[in-house]
């Protein structure tokens, strides 16, 4: 029993999170807020804490991340920055045959433009690297993340256990999120009980 729990919770780890861009309306008047790489447990949050104040789903847009793109702009950004780290490594290699040697004030300029487009580069590896981390989140890291960024009053509630269940897509949470509203003492309770449960 221990190790089938043991490989149904490595599958499950296994399992990427969606990434989303989304546009949310934070008031009855309209003013939006863009927040980019949203994950359904982040937009389930936000959904629940602002549909009672804009009055219905605040979610104005929302376009969904493709991965396979991510994958191949990672592949890319690495091969960028081993380029970028060549010239600069090829600036400080003696001249040969043939070659002038550049002059102290040249070759300072060189490698502070070098030095400039590899940090460039490296800042977009990073970026990318990011993005692969918050996608391979475990359901408690996810829910840490979270507390992290909203407080542990706000998202603990909504997401209880030892691993939490999140929702797997953004249909679903959009939904859940609705359902959901705060009571005077900041913590959610549900609107009313999802049928055959």
């Amino acid at each position: 029993m221990l190790a089938a729990f043991a490989v149904g919770t490595k599958l499950t780890a296994n399992l990427f999170m969606k990434l989303a861009n989304i546009v949310f309306k934070i008031s009855p008047l309209n003013s939006t807020v863009p927040r980019l790489h949203v994950t359904p447990a982040e937009l389930m949050y936000l959904v629940s804490d602002f549909h009672a104040v804009v009055g219905g789903n605040p979610v104005v847009s929302l376009k969904e991340l493709d991965e396979s793109k991510e994958d191949k702009a990672l592949q890319s950004a690495k091969a960028e920055v081993a380029k970028r780290q060549s010239i600069l490594d090829a600036l400080y290699d003696p001249p040969k045959d043939g070659q002038l040697e550049l002059t102290p004030e040249i070759l300072e300029r060189r490698v502070n433009a070098a030095t400039a487009r590899l940090n460039s580069a490296q800042d977009s590896l990073k970026h990318l690297e990011g993005l692969k981390a918050l996608r391979n989140l475990t359901p408690t890291q996810e829910r840490e993340r979270l507390c992290a960024r909203y407080g542990p009053h706000k998202i603990k509630p909504l997401f209880t256990g030892a691993i939490p269940q999140l929702p797997q897509n953004f249909e679903e949470a959009m939904q859940t999120g609705v359902t959901l509203d705060a009571t005077g003492d900041g913590q959610p309770r549900l609107l009313f009980q999802p049928t055959g449960a």
